[in-house]
């Protein structure tokens, strides 16, 4: 078998998977619609969704990578369970904002204390924890930059940046550090050696 033929079938296989959740999960119309859409880009854009799966896989189902947890809560990363969680696909908008989003929790995974030790304070913390935001959100661009996703939004990205940018404007200097974490972070989930511990 070709390897067309074989990514071909897995993204046949990834339809049916979705598929069979949404039906035991007896969704709504407006979800049903949502997943159609979803499919209809996996199959128009197979190329890019398998190397989006490929990035999450290859973190993510590996010793260096957290647990990835589908559940119905919205996509998040807890430091203490090291664990991911994140809806599956229907439950977005796009198929391209279920992959930012998880992403996203990725690049804030990498800060574990295990992994590049990055400072990941609770929100209440708000210097810290803009910082990390920035970082996941800088860091989920590039990943999905890579991926060449379509239709992923840069004005939501950056208008989401943007609010986490105002409580650092009296330290201009946080984007440049974001900016290094970020590709330390990219780097890290994609097994490149570039990767470092972090310090202040």
């Amino acid at each position: 078998m070709s390897v067309r033929c074989h990514r071909k079938s897995f993204i046949m296989w990834l339809v049916k998977r979705d598929t069979m959740y949404l039906l035991k999960r007896q969704a709504s119309r407006k979800t049903e619609i949502i997943f159609l859409l979803i499919m209809r880009t996996s199959l128009q854009h197979p190329e890019q969704v398998l190397q989006a799966e490929d990035i999450i896989s290859g973190y993510v189902e590996t010793a260096r990578g957290p647990k990835l947890s589908i559940s119905d809560t919205i996509p998040s990363y807890s430091p203490m369970l090291d664990v991911i969680s994140c809806p599956q696909k229907c439950q977005f908008n796009s198929l391209s904002e279920y992959y930012k989003s998880l992403f996203h929790e990725m690049i804030h995974s990498t800060g574990h204390k295990d992994r590049l030790n990055r400072e990941m304070k609770p929100s209440f913390y708000l210097d810290s924890y803009s910082r990390e935001e920035l970082v996941a959100e800088i860091g989920a661009s590039y990943l999905a930059s890579i991926s060449q996703l379509p239709d992923l939004s840069v004005d939501n990205a950056a208008a989401y940046i943007q609010g986490w940018i105002k409580p650092l404007q009296n330290n201009p200097k946080w984007i440049v550090w974001a900016s290094s974490r970020a590709e330390a972070a990219v780097n890290f989930i994609l097994n490149r050696k570039s990767e470092s511990k972090d310090s202040e």
